[in-house]
Order: structure tokens, then sequence, then C-alpha cells
């Protein structure tokens, strides 16, 4: 079991797993319920379901178009407005 994660937006989580059920608290904002079910009730549905490719993919890289600075010791998810220009994807973060 374990509670909170050090990932930005994603307070709070909370997991437990006991030998036959599984309880997850996510947050009630729904944005961060939107980012916190991708990175952590999605797998555990696929993985409780016989999957074994659970996991999040990379599908692709994008140029992030603006500096956002990160000073706290945990992972930051920002929402960006994505723009397809020249072949690349250019990813313009959305703040505040």
């Amino acid at each position: 079991m374990f509670g909170g994660v050090k990932v930005k937006p994603g307070k709070p989580v909370i997991f437990g797993k006991t030998d036959k059920k599984v309880m997850l608290g996510l947050p009630g904002n729904p944005t961060l319920f939107i980012v916190s079910s991708y990175f952590f009730l999605f797998p555990i549905l696929k993985k409780i379901s016989g999957h074994n490719d659970f996991l999040p993919k990379l599908t692709c890289y994008v140029e992030i178009m603006a500096n956002v600075s990160n000073t706290l010791e945990r992972e930051r998810f920002i929402f960006v407005k994505l723009e397809e220009k020249e072949g690349k994807i250019l990813a313009y973060p959305i703040l505040g």
C-alpha cells in the first residue's frame, strides 16, 4: 500500500492490494482524475484483465516551445496545445 505519488498533478493518490481486491483512490478534481487515470487506473485495469502490455507507451516526441520550470523533486505534467509545423509537433504550454 502507498499514499501519494511524486507526480504533479497527481495528489492525492492512494493504492492498496489484498489477496483478492485492489483499491485505488484518485483525486476528485476532474482534470487531475483524467491525468491520474491514464497513469494509474488504466494500467491496473489492463493488468488485472490479463494484458501483458499494460503500461502507457510513448507515441511521439514533441518540441516544447516555452521554458517550463520544475523546481519540485517529482514529475510534472502540464497541459499543452499541440501544433504540427514543418513535420514537427510543437507543444505550447497552457499554464495557470
